[in-house]
Protein backbone atom coordinates (compact mmCIF):
# COMPACT_ATOMS: atom_id res chain seq x y z
CA UNK A 1 0.00 0.00 0.00
CA UNK A 2 1.01 3.49 -1.09
CA UNK A 3 2.84 5.71 -1.30
CA UNK A 4 1.00 7.85 -4.20
CA UNK A 5 1.53 10.87 -5.90
CA UNK A 6 -0.75 13.56 -6.70
CA UNK A 7 0.13 13.32 -11.59
CA UNK A 8 -1.10 16.75 -12.81
CA UNK A 9 0.28 16.42 -16.01
CA UNK A 10 2.69 14.39 -18.61
CA UNK A 11 4.70 16.37 -20.84
CA UNK A 12 7.08 15.60 -24.11
CA UNK A 13 8.63 18.77 -23.27
CA UNK A 14 10.58 19.11 -20.27
CA UNK A 15 10.10 23.03 -20.27
CA UNK A 16 5.94 22.31 -20.52
CA UNK A 17 6.72 20.24 -17.49
CA UNK A 18 8.82 22.75 -15.21
CA UNK A 19 5.85 25.51 -16.58
CA UNK A 20 3.34 23.09 -15.03
CA UNK A 21 5.52 22.30 -11.56
CA UNK A 22 6.02 26.10 -11.58
CA UNK A 23 2.20 26.39 -11.30
CA UNK A 24 1.83 23.34 -8.52
CA UNK A 25 4.16 25.42 -6.59
CA UNK A 26 2.25 27.87 -5.44
CA UNK A 27 0.16 25.21 -3.70
CA UNK A 28 3.45 22.56 -2.31
CA UNK A 29 6.93 22.75 -2.36
CA UNK A 30 6.65 19.26 -2.86
CA UNK A 31 6.63 18.45 -6.73
CA UNK A 32 8.98 16.69 -9.02
CA UNK A 33 9.14 15.90 -12.47
CA UNK A 34 9.97 12.26 -13.14
CA UNK A 35 10.47 11.08 -16.64
CA UNK A 36 8.79 8.13 -17.84
CA UNK A 37 10.54 6.51 -20.55
CA UNK A 38 8.66 4.55 -23.58
CA UNK A 39 9.43 2.73 -26.96
CA UNK A 40 9.13 6.18 -28.64
CA UNK A 41 9.45 9.03 -26.34
CA UNK A 42 9.87 10.23 -22.73
CA UNK A 43 7.11 11.67 -21.16
CA UNK A 44 7.79 14.13 -18.27
CA UNK A 45 5.49 13.66 -15.08
CA UNK A 46 4.96 16.36 -12.81
CA UNK A 47 3.85 14.91 -9.59
CA UNK A 48 3.22 16.34 -6.38
CA UNK A 49 3.43 14.89 -2.95
CA UNK A 50 4.05 11.67 -1.79
CA UNK A 51 0.33 11.01 0.19
CA UNK A 52 -0.69 7.81 2.01
CA UNK A 53 -3.09 6.94 -0.05
CA UNK A 54 -4.97 7.15 -3.32
CA UNK A 55 -7.91 8.94 -2.46
CA UNK A 56 -5.66 11.48 -0.75
CA UNK A 57 -3.31 12.07 -3.22
CA UNK A 58 -6.52 12.61 -5.50
CA UNK A 59 -7.81 15.37 -3.00
CA UNK A 60 -4.55 16.87 -2.46
CA UNK A 61 -4.37 19.77 -4.83
CA UNK A 62 -8.52 19.56 -5.65
CA UNK A 63 -10.14 23.28 -5.85
CA UNK A 64 -6.72 24.86 -5.35
CA UNK A 65 -5.51 24.43 -8.93
CA UNK A 66 -7.61 24.88 -12.55
CA UNK A 67 -6.06 21.15 -13.71
CA UNK A 68 -6.77 17.93 -12.93
CA UNK A 69 -4.73 15.43 -10.93
CA UNK A 70 -4.62 11.58 -11.20
CA UNK A 71 -3.47 9.65 -8.22
CA UNK A 72 -0.67 6.91 -9.08
CA UNK A 73 1.40 4.46 -6.67
CA UNK A 74 4.97 4.96 -6.40
CA UNK A 75 6.85 2.11 -7.99
CA UNK A 76 8.64 0.41 -5.37
CA UNK A 77 11.87 -0.96 -7.50
CA UNK A 78 14.85 0.76 -7.20
CA UNK A 79 16.22 2.40 -9.80
CA UNK A 80 20.11 4.18 -10.18
CA UNK A 81 20.14 8.31 -11.21
CA UNK A 82 23.03 10.16 -12.31
CA UNK A 83 22.61 13.21 -10.23
CA UNK A 84 23.98 16.00 -11.56
CA UNK A 85 23.11 18.84 -8.95
CA UNK A 86 21.71 19.88 -5.70
CA UNK A 87 20.29 23.46 -5.35
CA UNK A 88 18.63 25.31 -2.92
CA UNK A 89 16.66 27.44 -5.91
CA UNK A 90 14.06 26.30 -8.20
CA UNK A 91 15.30 28.49 -10.89
CA UNK A 92 19.04 27.39 -11.15
CA UNK A 93 17.89 23.52 -10.82
CA UNK A 94 15.73 24.13 -13.40
CA UNK A 95 18.61 25.73 -15.85
CA UNK A 96 20.60 22.44 -14.85
CA UNK A 97 17.89 19.82 -15.85
CA UNK A 98 18.05 21.92 -19.29
CA UNK A 99 21.38 21.41 -19.76
CA UNK A 100 21.07 18.07 -18.87
CA UNK A 101 18.13 17.75 -21.45
CA UNK A 102 20.36 19.11 -24.31
CA UNK A 103 22.52 16.00 -23.94
CA UNK A 104 19.94 13.90 -24.57
CA UNK A 105 19.43 12.60 -21.11
CA UNK A 106 15.67 12.04 -19.53
CA UNK A 107 15.87 14.63 -16.49
CA UNK A 108 13.73 14.64 -12.99
CA UNK A 109 13.45 17.49 -10.44
CA UNK A 110 13.01 15.91 -7.26
CA UNK A 111 12.40 18.02 -4.23
CA UNK A 112 13.70 17.32 -0.76
CA UNK A 113 13.02 18.81 2.35
CA UNK A 114 16.31 19.15 4.92
CA UNK A 115 15.69 20.83 8.14
CA UNK A 116 14.69 24.69 6.97
CA UNK A 117 14.51 24.41 3.18
CA UNK A 118 14.19 22.54 0.10
CA UNK A 119 16.69 21.13 -1.80
CA UNK A 120 16.05 20.43 -5.30
CA UNK A 121 17.88 17.06 -6.58
CA UNK A 122 18.61 17.39 -10.40
CA UNK A 123 19.04 13.85 -11.63
CA UNK A 124 19.67 12.45 -14.99
CA UNK A 125 18.35 8.76 -16.29
CA UNK A 126 16.67 6.02 -14.70
CA UNK A 127 19.19 2.89 -14.50
CA UNK A 128 18.75 -0.78 -13.55
CA UNK A 129 22.38 -0.69 -12.16
CA UNK A 130 25.20 1.06 -10.76
CA UNK A 131 27.50 0.21 -13.54
CA UNK A 132 25.12 1.68 -16.15
CA UNK A 133 24.48 5.07 -13.80
CA UNK A 134 28.25 5.32 -13.19
CA UNK A 135 28.75 5.58 -17.39
CA UNK A 136 26.04 8.18 -17.33
CA UNK A 137 27.71 10.29 -14.46
CA UNK A 138 30.92 9.90 -16.39
CA UNK A 139 30.01 11.44 -19.77
CA UNK A 140 27.73 14.47 -17.69
CA UNK A 141 30.44 15.24 -15.63
CA UNK A 142 32.17 16.73 -18.32
CA UNK A 143 29.43 18.59 -20.05
CA UNK A 144 27.86 20.28 -17.55
CA UNK A 145 28.30 22.31 -14.75
CA UNK A 146 28.01 20.82 -11.19
CA UNK A 147 29.03 17.34 -9.84
CA UNK A 148 27.85 14.31 -11.04
CA UNK A 149 27.54 11.13 -8.78
CA UNK A 150 24.97 7.87 -8.70
CA UNK A 151 22.37 7.20 -6.36
CA UNK A 152 19.63 5.02 -5.02
CA UNK A 153 16.34 6.03 -5.67
CA UNK A 154 14.60 5.28 -2.55
CA UNK A 155 11.20 6.09 -1.86
CA UNK A 156 10.33 9.94 -0.19
CA UNK A 157 10.46 10.05 3.19
CA UNK A 158 8.01 8.72 5.46
CA UNK A 159 8.85 11.36 8.72
CA UNK A 160 7.46 15.04 9.38
CA UNK A 161 7.21 16.67 12.46
CA UNK A 162 3.93 17.65 13.22
CA UNK A 163 3.61 21.37 15.19
CA UNK A 164 -0.33 21.67 14.61
CA UNK A 165 -3.86 20.51 13.53
CA UNK A 166 -6.82 22.72 12.57
CA UNK A 167 -10.10 21.84 11.35
CA UNK A 168 -10.57 25.36 9.57
CA UNK A 169 -7.81 24.85 6.37
CA UNK A 170 -7.61 28.84 5.96
CA UNK A 171 -6.11 28.68 9.94
CA UNK A 172 -3.71 25.76 9.18
CA UNK A 173 -2.10 27.84 5.68
CA UNK A 174 -2.23 30.78 7.80
CA UNK A 175 0.50 28.77 10.11
CA UNK A 176 2.36 27.34 7.62
CA UNK A 177 2.82 31.01 5.77
CA UNK A 178 4.11 32.34 9.36
CA UNK A 179 6.54 29.31 9.43
CA UNK A 180 7.29 29.58 5.99
CA UNK A 181 7.98 33.69 6.77
CA UNK A 182 10.91 32.07 9.22
CA UNK A 183 12.19 30.09 6.70
CA UNK A 184 11.08 26.89 7.92
CA UNK A 185 9.26 24.43 5.22
CA UNK A 186 6.21 23.80 6.43
CA UNK A 187 2.81 22.57 4.45
CA UNK A 188 -0.20 21.20 5.36
CA UNK A 189 -1.11 17.53 4.86
CA UNK A 190 -4.64 16.00 5.75
CA UNK A 191 -6.36 13.03 4.14
CA UNK A 192 -9.58 12.83 2.49
CA UNK A 193 -12.04 14.30 2.80
CA UNK A 194 -12.10 15.41 6.44
CA UNK A 195 -10.16 17.70 8.49
CA UNK A 196 -7.64 17.21 10.61
CA UNK A 197 -5.46 19.56 8.70
CA UNK A 198 -2.35 19.17 9.78
CA UNK A 199 0.81 21.90 9.29
CA UNK A 200 3.97 19.63 9.18
CA UNK A 201 7.72 20.26 8.80
CA UNK A 202 10.20 18.49 6.41
CA UNK A 203 10.46 15.17 5.07
CA UNK A 204 12.77 12.54 6.26
CA UNK A 205 13.69 9.06 4.95
CA UNK A 206 14.73 7.93 8.72
CA UNK A 207 13.48 9.03 11.70
CA UNK A 208 16.86 10.29 13.71
CA UNK A 209 16.84 13.65 11.72
CA UNK A 210 13.02 13.96 12.24
CA UNK A 211 13.85 13.89 15.74
CA UNK A 212 16.45 16.69 15.44
CA UNK A 213 14.04 18.81 13.72
CA UNK A 214 11.43 18.27 16.57
CA UNK A 215 14.21 18.89 19.11
CA UNK A 216 14.13 22.33 17.00
CA UNK A 217 10.77 23.14 17.18
CA UNK A 218 10.18 22.65 20.64
CA UNK A 219 10.77 25.83 21.75
CA UNK A 220 8.05 27.35 19.89
CA UNK A 221 6.20 24.54 19.45
CA UNK A 222 5.94 22.76 22.89
CA UNK A 223 3.79 20.04 20.99
CA UNK A 224 5.41 19.14 18.24
CA UNK A 225 6.22 15.50 17.33
CA UNK A 226 7.59 13.28 14.95
CA UNK A 227 4.60 11.94 12.33
CA UNK A 228 5.38 8.66 10.56
CA UNK A 229 2.92 9.56 7.38
CA UNK A 230 2.46 6.21 6.20
CA UNK A 231 1.65 4.42 9.30
CA UNK A 232 -1.90 2.96 10.01
CA UNK A 233 -4.21 5.78 10.71
CA UNK A 234 -5.49 6.83 13.91
CA UNK A 235 -7.68 9.86 13.44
Amino acid sequence: MGPYVAQVGAFSQLNRALRRAEQVRTVTDSVGITPYITSTDTLYRVQAGPYPSASAASAALDGQTNFSAVARRVAGNERFVAQVGALGSWNRARKQAAQAAEQGYSVSIQPEMRQRQVTYRVQAGQYRNRSAAEEARAALGGQISGTARVLGTAGQGNYSVQVGAFTDLKQAQKQVRQLRGSDVPAYVHYKFPAPPYKVLVGRYTQRAPAERQENDLKSKFPGAFVLDLFAPSRD
